[in-house]
């Protein structure tokens, strides 16, 4: 199916979505980091099932995990929407959420300080895991990037 829109229709539509972004991110800044993840796991646990990505996540368990009961599921399901709202309400936060800030943790900072001062080529592997913006913030924070 081709796109019939006119050239001012389609640059009408990129404006509203890019001012409906810019209101999320306002929103979520003027919130605060506690408040606003607060509200972004609300969001993820109330509109996260209502997607067909629900469907597939608890099949997906199903399979993964077949010895677990339907509440098992059900409650990994309400904790991964959670976290996933979180992340995504956090994300326009990361300057508030950086280790500099008192919010984060690093274990090895140590290590980063002398990569960063040794100029060490390296490659940082991670998982998906919580908040897994956290640790590129982390090492761009340390100064290593």
């Amino acid at each position: 199916m081709s796109d019939k829109r006119r050239p001012w229709a389609q640059d009408l539509l990129w404006r509203g979505e890019a001012l409906g972004f810019d209101l999320f991110i306002a929103l979520f800044r003027l919130l605060g980091v506690d408040a606003a993840s607060s509200l972004g796991g609300w969001i993820g646990r109330t509109f996260g099932p209502l997607s067909g990505a629900h469907k597939v996540a608890e099949r997906n368990l199903k399979l993964a995990f077949p010895e677990k009961d339907a509440a098992w599921r059900a409650e990994t399901l309400v904790a991964q929407w959670d976290g996933l709202g979180r992340s995504f309400a956090e994300f326009p936060l990361m300057d508030k959420i950086l280790p500099s800030t008192g919010r984060v943790e690093v274990v090895g900072k140590e290590r980063l300080t002398e990569i960063a001062e040794k100029k060490i080529p390296v490659v940082f592997v991670s998982g998906h895991l919580s908040n897994w913006e956290v640790m590129p913030a982390a090492i761009v924070d340390s100064g290593v990037i």
